[in-house]
């Protein structure tokens, strides 16, 4: 009896906690729609040609020293 309370309150809690996440998940996405709509809109370029160029680990001249040392 007292294994089906705690059962029941886990589900519970688990349906609140999934509905938190979906709610934050959806505002989230709604914040990174406005934000490419106002890039797009000043920039006057779609998002891949604005986005940050990254740099990896294996464009330093020193990468494959390293990695070789490693060995």
């Amino acid at each position: 009896m007292a294994s089906s309370l705690v059962i029941e309150m886990l589900i519970k809690k688990r349906e609140e906690l999934m509905a938190e996440l979906e709610s934050v998940q959806i505002r989230i996405a709604n914040e990174i729609r406005e934000i490419n709509a106002s890039l797009v809109t000043l920039s006057g370029k779609s998002i891949p040609e604005i986005e940050r160029e990254y740099r990896y680990d294996d464009e330093n001249p020193d990468y494959i020293k390293g990695s070789i040392e490693e060995m």
